[in-house]
This record gives C-alpha cells, structure tokens and sequence, in this order.
C-alpha cells in the first residue's frame, strides 16, 4: 500500500512514527544514512526516545533473500539489510539489534 505523500506524513505524526520517503529528491545512501543517525539519536520528529520500531525483526532475517549480486545491484529490499548493518555499526547496543525477533 502507497499512500499519498502528505497522507503518509499525517498519519506517521498521528502515530508517532517515522518511514523514510525522499520524494522531493532522489534517494542515496547518504540521505539514508542521515535518516537512520537521526533514527538512532532519537532526532526524527515525534520520535521522543532512540528507541526503533523495525517493520522485520532483525533476528527473523534471512540473508538468502538477498538478490543483489544475481541481478548485478540490488532490489529496494536489500536496503532494510544495509540499514541494520549501518545500525550495528552507529550503535553501542548493536549486536542488540540481530538478536531481535521482535
């Protein structure tokens, strides 16, 4: 489901929650990375903690999914994956974050 830009937003605010959408650029992995520090410093509007909701628990992960090198890139799934790894890495608490299957 895609919602509307401006619905998105407006629902995100109403539930305190945030998903990363570039639409007014392009999308890189620098604009990512800023999004996931802002994530882990608890910076993102109406986040209130540093405290990450992931859409797949980390430890549910199963890197057989990952298609990158067969299609010579990668599929936008492949990005989740990048961001836990950036994640584990930013983080003192990161080997928290594989172990997950919440």
């Amino acid at each position: 489901w895609f919602a509307k830009n401006e619905q998105l937003a407006l629902e995100c605010l109403r539930s305190s929650q945030n998903v990363l959408r570039v639409p007014q650029r392009e999308w890189n992995v620098c604009v990512n990375f800023n999004w996931l520090a802002c994530a882990a410093r608890g910076q993102l509007p109406g986040q209130g903690s540093t405290l990450i909701h992931f859409a797949t628990p980390p430890g549910r992960l199963d890197v057989s999914d990952l298609q990158g090198a067969a299609m010579d890139g990668y599929k936008m799934e492949d990005v989740y994956y990048l961001e836990l790894c950036v994640l584990n890495e930013l983080c003192e608490n990161g080997d928290d974050i594989f172990a997950s299957n919440e």
